[in-house]
């Protein structure tokens, strides 16, 4: 039986993984195949990385133990050095045999590329924290804006604070009482979500609430007098070298910045690269290094979250390491440790309590132990 189960690995991963002639001592890591896409890949074991342990990760998610895992990408000191695909099922559709030509739905990890939109408008386009939200929606009456809820600005809606009232965590998103939903069920996305009441002073609470990104990336697109999904393009993109985007809109064209994103993985791990390096790619700043630093660190009440980003740590036996990542619903992550120069990428489809803590666990029992070696 172990023979057969081996047999098993080598003949998948001979489907699922990158062609090299470099292989750990049980065969389940290669260095990653160079693509022309700008991202430079090298050997983990040249890097000082324990690539057994990366090995045992790999065997873990072939034989199911980590479950429904669909990619796995680590770049360390600006090298990807593991790049691995699984053949599993998204949270919405069929059973697929990823690879690096597949994009995935990063669902909420869309919400940091729709950060780092802001962030270049704020610099290319007038528009700035401190704007109060009323100004970019004049066609909603403005009785809607009586009181405090005229003093919704930028950065309340980036720091998930505005303070209307949203409930988004305590249903699932197949059932109507869930607000997300019922927004998508209505006829003018951002319109639903300004028109609700105010539940506490702007600024005070964190909510969490995805309509707040789409009304972020509306005003993007009001401020640039471009449609979102162009000036995506030309101001992050087509600089990041990255053309192979899916992005879902409603009827009317508003772009879903909180969650309708898909890529490839090789383009989430490009970005989170030019975060590490302070909003830089080939050279060229993209995004001002300012605002990378200002969108990783807290913003706002919960001191766990910044401009659409997450601030986490990870603990293995021996240290702490502390981190930010961009999350998403199903298992998408970009999990980025400046001190370890340090990009990790996964994408996953598991819409339950796994889809945290399969990443996590690799994170703290493989990924960083490999590198503390």
């Amino acid at each position: 039986m172990v023979i057969l189960r081996k047999v098993i690995f080598f003949t998948v991963l001979g489907v699922f993984g990158s062609c090299s002639d470099e292989v750990s001592e049980n065969g389940f890591y290669e260095i990653p195949v160079a693509e022309p896409d700008g991202i430079s890949v090298g050997s983990a074991r040249d890097l000082g990385l324990d690539v057994n342990l990366l090995s045992e990760m790999v065997r873990l998610n072939l034989d199911g133990t980590y479950e429904n895992m669909h990619s796995i990408l680590i770049a360390k000191d600006n090298q990807l050095v593991f790049e691995q695909y699984f053949r599993g099922k998204p949270i919405y559709g069929q059973t697929t045999d990823w690879d690096k030509s597949r994009r995935h739905n990063l669902h909420s990890v869309t919400k940091s590329f729709n950060s780092a939109l802001v962030g270049i408008a704020i610099d290319k386009f007038e528009l700035s924290l401190d704007d109060k939200i009323q100004t970019f929606f004049p066609e909603i009456h403005s009785s809607n804006w009586e009181g405090q809820k005229g003093e919704i600005t930028v950065e309340d809606l980036l720091t998930m604070s505005s303070g209307l009232k949203w409930d988004e965590w305590s249903y699932p998103y197949d059932d109507d009482r869930n607000d997300h939903t019922a927004m998508y069920e209505s006829s003018n996305w951002v319109h639903f979500v300004l028109e609700q009441p105010l539940a506490s002073s702007p600024g005070t609470q964190f909510v969490y609430n995805s309509g707040l990104s789409i009304t972020l990336g509306e005003i993007v697109s009001r401020v640039s007098g471009m449609e979102l999904g162009t000036f995506a393009s030309e101001h992050l993109f087509q600089p990041l070298g990255t053309t192979n985007v899916g992005w879902h809109t409603s009827p009317n064209r508003i772009f879903q910045t909180g969650g309708g994103l898909s890529l490839r993985p090789r383009d989430m791990l490009k970005f989170g690269l030019m975060f590490l390096h302070n909003g830089e790619w080939e050279s060229e700043q993209i995004i001002s290094r300012q605002w990378v630093e200002n969108s990783t660190k807290q913003q706002g009440p919960n001191p766990d979250y910044g401009y659409q980003w997450w601030m986490t740590s990870y603990r293995t036996t021996s240290k702490k390491y502390n981190a930010y990542s961009a999350a998403g619903r199903g298992g998408q992550f970009i999990v980025v440790i400046t001190k370890l120069n340090l990009v990790v990428v996964f994408t996953a489809g598991n819409d339950n309590a796994l889809s945290v803590s399969q990443p996590r666990e690799m994170m703290i029992k493989y990924i960083l132990p490999s590198i503390e070696m």
